[in-house]
């Protein structure tokens, strides 16, 4: 992609003529270009590293314990915690969202959904079900690509005022 960009605004009164296509008449250049990196590495890349991620901490922080509803959102938390910083050494290209539910092991039920609008080449999800004897835990992470930083090429006369 590329992008016009101007950081002073130009007026063009008595000229019939734009100040952006006089620069392209007198320099044949289109002013300041910025151009993005087209593909960003897709989630499927590293989704593999997540997963084992998810599946490690999980009961690494859960095993052993009993379910109580005043701990739980700790545990949750802390759960949550573990995998963003996990993730953040996997790969900063990313935005991450990471959800975790912990419940205890009786006789009702849970139904979970979720549903995004994304980019479905570069983004993705997982997630990791992990039951104890006294608990369940469901962790679900979602991986949003990061478009890169837009690089600057100088190519006007004009590229002073930047």
């Amino acid at each position: 992609y590329s992008f016009f960009f101007s950081s002073r605004r130009r007026h063009t009164r008595q000229r019939s003529v734009s100040w952006a296509r006089r620069c392209v008449q007198e320099t044949g250049t289109w002013g300041f270009i910025y151009k993005m990196k087209a593909n960003p590495d897709p989630f499927k890349t590293i989704e593999e590293k997540v997963k084992a991620l998810a599946s490690k901490t999980i009961p690494e922080m859960l095993t052993g314990k009993e379910y109580d509803a005043k701990t739980a959102p700790e545990l949750a938390h802390g759960i949550s915690e573990t995998i963003i910083k996990g993730l953040a050494e996997i790969n900063k290209e990313f935005k991450y969202a990471v959800s975790c539910i912990i419940l205890s092991k009786t006789e009702c039920g849970l139904h979970l959904s979720s549903s995004c609008f994304w980019n479905s080449i570069t983004d993705g999800s997982i997630v990791e079900k992990w039951e104890g004897e006294k608990m369940f835990c469901v962790v679900t992470v979602f991986g949003f690509a990061i478009q890169q930083s837009l690089i600057l090429l100088r190519t006007s006369p004009y590229s002073a005022y930047i």
